[in-house]
């Protein structure tokens, strides 16, 4: 990379994020204005983005070839008040707490106390959630079955862009990558075009014909690439506390560049620029824009390889995702063959229809939490109260189909009070925060006449993200193995031994942990309860009805919150003691898959990807795998192999858990590790101590 890259990139790594007050203070300005007497909420909310766009101060950072933050210069964040209102606590553990800080200065502080609070506190969207929804609901919630509702922030990322371009009528040189990963060189007003967020398809005509007529060179193309790499590390996520920190404890705001795949006609879409994208994401090994690459039968194996080699250094980018299973999913769910190969993931996992769909996630559902219910016969341990409902006393189950039946009663049962209230959720969204300028860029918004947050688009979902599968697998495996099957001990005998966390039960706990069948090593006696948990709550949620005129569908996948879930559940019978972690997406139970690679992915291979909107599945490899040619091509074979029966995605850590050991003991000695997490990447020394210690936990693999 150039000087210019060098020290922009170096800027945007050097600055720690710090609140920025000025979108919340201008917002508050316009509401209290006047201005909005009379005026309906859309228009309104229209008024307010102008009233934003036309009062934020001016700023260009020097040297820069894109310009415009999100807040008011690099890592500079902004805060939603209209949503939910820091209180002065909030915003002292922000500035104060290990991980995952953002400086708060005083004159935050005050503005917050005199102006910001006063005014929101009782019209943010959360207070009117908490008032809406049911008492069972908030039990649920705050016993930690659900996660509530995961709304991005209005669509205000380039309103620091167009005024200053306009006023300051220069042409600039920038551009939006998408499904196709292509490149544009576009007018700003243009770049307010996109069709939707981060998911932009174009045509990589326009980077050859930049090229051809000499106004485009390769090194030109990969300066503003890296620019534009620049600019979206630049913009930490909006700052989270409490159970929203819980659920995605990271400065990455989850962005993701999707690259290969095929074209609306079926055919190849990998070409030259796609290696020079694959290239910039080595170089500069940053968090941000996450990257992955669309795999196809159709894409050539020298493009997985290029990624491989990227894989191998350690940096957990780009993840790797089936281009072929996504086109099936978005079918099987109503899109257009044409939509769906235009389409892609985002965030971590989920599949969607670029520019046409609104996918909104939900929140988050613990699987294992719903069966620690059960065993109480519908009461919560954590909290004493009865929050599900009574489906018998587990020491009179005469049988495993007995207990899987109860199970099956409570996850409808808690999945019927999730959607309720994430219909009444979406219903406050679309009435009091409507996203016009996001109604533009989304396909049939404008024709249908309606909000996207109102059944605009042309495709509406909700997604329910299922959390603990290998959990709730190897749980309900040995419970059926040791309590039904074997007759090791008896209900009444298992429930006081989770009860008291194993104390004085260590050989039990270790029958259970090394002598019990297990998710992850292609073992039918495990996998087939796998493929029935997923049964129940795909059943349970898929195809009910949402507010926009679409409807629920599931997601399998975890962000941070299998970290939290784990911290509400006690003890459980695969022999995790109380509060440790659950698992991860859909990858087995840390340490508990002891075959290798190969008989993992026969194992997840078994649940019908396709009729998800994404499964995430991690996997960690010793640095030597992949050191040669030979270990690439392996690896490689396995993706391939995994993929051919509907492997939706795959993601690898190649980073050794002495080396993470290492960083946890000493992290001013490795800051700059990177490894993956969920979905995404993040600097290991960023991570909780709980999250650090289940990263490590993680499976080895050695060979292949």
């Amino acid at each position: 990379m150039n000087e210019r890259i060098k020290k922009l990139r170096e800027q945007s790594l050097r600055i720690h994020p710090y609140i920025s007050m000025e979108r919340a203070s201008l917002l508050t300005d316009f509401y209290q204005s006047g201005e909005t007497r009379g005026v309906s909420n859309p228009v309104m909310r229209a008024l307010a983005f102008r009233y934003i766009m036309e009062n934020n101060a001016v700023r260009f950072n020097e040297g820069e070839l894109i310009v415009g933050e999100r807040g008011t210069a690099p890592r500079a964040t902004p805060t939603y008040p209209e949503i939910t209102v820091h209180s002065l606590k909030n915003l002292e553990i922000l500035d104060s707490r290990e991980k995952t800080s953002y400086y708060v200065d005083e004159e935050t502080r005050e503005l917050y106390e005199k102006k910001i609070i006063p005014y929101w506190k009782e019209r943010s969207i959360r207070e009117r959630i908490f008032k809406e929804v049911s008492q069972e609901w908030k039990d649920a919630f705050e016993a930690g079955v659900f996660t509530a509702k995961s709304k991005p922030p209005p669509l205000e990322v380039v309103y620091n862009i167009s005024k200053k371009i306009n006023s300051k009528a220069m042409p600039l040189k920038a551009f939006w990558l998408g499904n196709h990963h292509l490149l544009c060189r576009w007018s700003f007003t243009e770049f307010m075009e996109q069709r939707a967020p981060g998911h932009t398809v174009l045509d990589d005509k326009i980077y050859k014909k930049g090229l051809e007529d000499r106004s485009l060179t390769e090194e030109s193309a990969r300066e503003l690439l890296q620019a534009f790499w620049i600019k979206f590390n630049n913009q930490p996520a909006p700052p989270k506390v409490g159970v929203t920190a819980e659920e995605s404890g990271t400065y990455t705001d989850f962005t993701l560049i999707n690259s290969g795949g095929v074209k609306a006609d079926g055919s190849d879409a990998v070409n030259e620029l796609t290696y020079l994208i694959l290239d910039v994401i080595e170089e500069m090994r940053i968090l941000q824009p996450g990257s992955m690459i669309q795999l196809s039968k159709k894409n050539p194996d020298r493009f997985l390889k290029r990624a491989l080699k990227i894989i191998k250094t350690g940096f957990g980018q780009p993840s790797i995702f089936n281009a072929d299973v996504i086109v099936q999913e978005l079918v099987r769910q109503g899109k257009s063959i044409e939509d769906a190969r235009n389409g892609g993931a985002s965030g971590c996992v989920e599949a969607g229809a670029f520019g046409k769909e609104n996918y909104s996630l939900t929140g988050y559902f613990n699987l294992v939490k719903v069966l620690e219910i059960t065993l109480h016969n519908g009461t919560d341990p954590g909290t004493g109260k009865k929050i599900g409902i009574e489906t018998g006393d587990p020491a009179d189950f005469r049988s495993f189909i007995d207990l899987f039946k109860a199970f099956e009663r409570q996850v409808n049962y808690f999945v019927d009070i999730k959607i309720e209230g994430s219909n009444i959720i979406d219903r406050i969204f679309a009435e009091y925060i409507p996203a016009p300028f996001l109604s533009i860029l989304i396909d049939d918004c404008i024709a249908e006449g309606k909000d996207y947050h109102d059944g605009g688009a042309r495709y509406n979902t909700n997604y329910i993200q299922g959390v603990g599968l290998g959990s709730i697998t190897d749980i309900l495996t040995s419970i059926k193995y040791n309590v039904f099957d074997k007759e090791h001990l008896s209900m009444e005998e298992l429930l006081e031994i989770l009860k008291n966390n194993f104390k004085n039960n260590e050989t039990l706990r270790q029958r259970f942990l090394n002598r019990t069948p297990k998710f992850g090593n292609d073992d039918d006696y495990a996998d087939d309860i796998i493929r029935s948990v997923f049964e129940i709550y795909y059943n349970a949620v898929n195809g009910r009805p949402n507010t926009r005129g679409g409807c629920f569908r599931i997601n399998l996948l975890p962000t941070t919150v299998h970290v939290y879930f784990g911290r509400v559940v006690g003890a459980t019978a695969d022999g995790r003691k109380a509060s440790e972690p659950l698992s991860e997406g859909i990858s087995p139970v840390q340490g508990a898959d002891r075959h290798g690679p190969t008989a993992v992915i026969k194992s997840v291979s078994k649940i019908d990807h396709d009729r998800t909107g994404g499964t995430l599945l991690n996997q960690k490899f010793i640095p030597q795998l992949l050191a040669d040619e030979e270990g690439i091509d392996k690896v490689a074979r396995l993706v391939r192999s995994y993929f051919s029966p509907d492997g939706h995605h795959i993601q690898m850590n190649v980073v050794t858990a002495d080396t993470r050991r290492a960083a946890q003991k000493n992290p001013e000695k490795h800051r700059d590790l990177i490894v993956r997490v969920a979905g995404y990447s993040d600097y290991f020394c960023d991570l909780n101590t709980g999250l650090q210690n289940e990263i490590i936990a993680r499976t080895e693999h050695e060979s292949v």
